[in-house]
């Protein structure tokens, strides 16, 4: 089970730039890790859903290479390595069959993507 976790932490660290300034662009940084951390999140509930939908993970890795030319993430420091490693940490998890079961586990996964991404920035990693 450690395996998700360290690909996670991988996948977030080519998500999630960090960077040394001054302190009014610390702030600035802070708050862009902080909506990065959001738009992740809703990133992850959106793969968990279509994971749980039994989309094709081909289907999700195609939409990745897709959103990356055209959807903008307002600056903010979000690259297609990160958007796949989502993608593959939803596919490692289980597809269950119950409207509720599918539900928790959508909910989860965002969770677990945002607390990795939250605490990568309170820790300083």
């Amino acid at each position: 089970m450690k395996t998700p976790v360290i690909a996670l932490v991988l996948a977030l660290n080519a998500v999630i730039g960090a960077t040394e300034s001054d302190a009014q662009e610390n702030e600035l940084d802070g708050l862009l890790h902080w909506r990065s951390c959001q738009m992740l999140g809703g990133i992850a509930e959106s793969v968990m859903s279509e994971r749980q939908n039994n989309t094709p993970m081909s289907t999700m890795m195609q939409r990745v290479q897709s959103s990356m030319a055209f959807i903008s993430f307002d600056g903010l420091p979000i690259d297609e390595a990160g958007l796949a490693g989502i993608v593959f940490l939803a596919y490692d998890q289980p597809r269950f069959r119950s409207d509720e079961l599918q539900q928790d586990s959508i909910e989860e996964f965002r969770n677990e993507i945002e607390i990795l991404c939250y605490r990568n920035e309170l820790l300083g990693e």
